[in-house]
């Protein structure tokens, strides 16, 4: 699959060096990362996009209120969706196309790890990585490791999403964006933005996401990395953090715990985020 087939809507927005890229999460688009653009943009170039999770030349997905998922949907290609490397490698060619060098990568969720896979692969490409509400792997496993969930938690995740991909969407949002009355706010938001996912697409990254096992890469990581997370984040426990810290740049990651609830600190935690990525982008200048 084409670069093009899995990212779209490219955008340069700002001056200033280094460029911020900012990669947004499973489910949503760049506008998650609204409330932070006219900030960053002040003092950055930032390069957004967003990954075309409705599916190449499809636009937004037409489902039924209570759709399952056929996963051999219409001749769709699955194949890049399967791997987060391929999903990595394409923001190696976007970056290399449009001559970024040097940039910060702000990732959110699986796009984190997706910064971080891209790091290894071109380091040349990145000055610093921002982990986001990041995991390497969301499955706890037998030799300590906490990712917070267990295989029959993910395999009943997936089979809801499989069976009624609507009705998952309306129970996973509420508990992934927090309980907070900014996080109210964003609920059908994140719910709309969620439902245009082309139902086949959705599955399938849901799928290589939460079964994913990236502790290798992690181990790899040599680019100067922030983590953040909040507190209390249903689909990242803070141990993911910590593990993160202690194996990212042989141990020299900074980690930052912003006191609040929820998956989605660009949405519902702005002004605590705002401060640390000042910081951060501050020390890289």
């Amino acid at each position: 699959m084409k670069m093009a087939d899995l990212i779209a809507n490219v955008r340069l927005i700002g001056e200033g060096e280094p460029t911020v890229v900012l990669a947004h999460g499973y489910g949503i688009d760049q506008s998650a990362w609204d409330l932070l653009l006219p900030h960053l943009s002040r003092s950055h170039r930032l390069l957004l996009f967003d990954w075309n999770f409705a599916g190449a030349g499809s636009g937004i997905a037409d489902a039924d209120e209570h759709e399952s998922v056929d996963t051999d949907e219409g001749g769709l290609d699955l194949s890049s969706w399967s791997s987060l490397s391929a999903l990595a490698e394409a923001v190696v060619a976007l970056m290399e196309r449009l001559q970024v060098r040097g940039a910060i990568l702000v990732g959110h969720s699986m796009s984190a790890m997706i910064g971080c896979i891209a790091s290894t692969r071109n380091p040349r490409l990145f000055s610093h990585l921002v982990l986001l509400s990041a995991s390497p792997r969301y499955l706890n496993s037998g030799d300590g490791y906490e990712g917070g969930f267990e295989i029959s938690n993910v395999e009943q995740l997936l089979s809801h999403i499989k069976s009624d991909f609507h009705s998952w969407i309306d129970n996973f949002i509420p508990i992934a964006v927090g309980i907070t009355d900014a996080a109210a706010t964003m609920v059908d938001k994140l719910k709309a933005s969620f439902r245009s996912m082309k139902p086949a697409i959705a599955y399938t990254v849901a799928r290589t996401v939460f079964l994913c096992d990236l502790r290798d890469i992690v181990d790899k990581v040599e680019t100067p990395t922030t983590i953040i997370q909040t507190s209390n984040d249903f689909v990242v426990p803070v141990a993911v953090g910590r593990y993160l810290q202690r194996r990212i740049n042989k141990g020299k990651a900074t980690l930052e715990i912003i006191d609040g609830d929820g998956h989605f600190p660009q949405l519902v935690a702005v002004p605590e985020l705002l401060q640390i990525l000042d910081r951060v982008l501050q020390h890289v200048v």
